[in-house]
């Protein structure tokens, strides 16, 4: 399902951020289509992706399927940097896992766009959940 040369790289740029003294804050999921962006999970559901559509993926009873695709962050959070050996859950390069590039949910009512109940109620399940793998590290949700 990942694609170990890309995960490869990363190990490698993990690796050069910590030996010049950087952090890192990788983002676990873009809003956008590029590069796959949410579009793509979507797809995967059998819904279309674009605006207004795009707001399913964060409603747990219109894409089930894109909560639980979501959570297979877990598979990076527990995955060992092959050049340190260190776990990126336990590596201190990282700064903060950012849970979306720019996520929206909007076009859906008033009232979402006032209160954000749905978007708010997402950020908080997944932000556990990584935080429940992860303590460890911050997290951010870039608007």
């Amino acid at each position: 399902m990942y694609n170990e040369q890309q995960f490869a790289q990363f190990d490698y740029i993990t690796e050069s951020a910590r030996t010049h003294g950087l952090r890192l804050m990788p983002v676990c999921e873009n809003y956008w289509e590029a590069y796959g962006g949410i579009d793509t999970r979507l797809r995967w559901e059998g819904l279309s992706g674009g605006q207004p559509a795009r707001a399913a993926f964060f409603d747990n009873k219109r894409c089930p399927g894109c909560f639980t695709s979501y959570k297979n962050v877990s598979y990076a959070l527990n995955r060992t940097n092959h050049h340190s050996g260190v776990k990126y859950k336990d590596d201190p390069t990282i700064f903060a896992w950012d849970l979306m590039n720019e996520p929206r949910y909007e076009a859906q009512s008033l009232e979402e766009d006032i209160e954000g109940t749905t978007l708010r109620a997402w950020v908080d399940e997944m932000g556990a959940f990584i935080k429940k793998i992860d303590p460890n590290h911050l997290l951010v949700i870039q608007p």
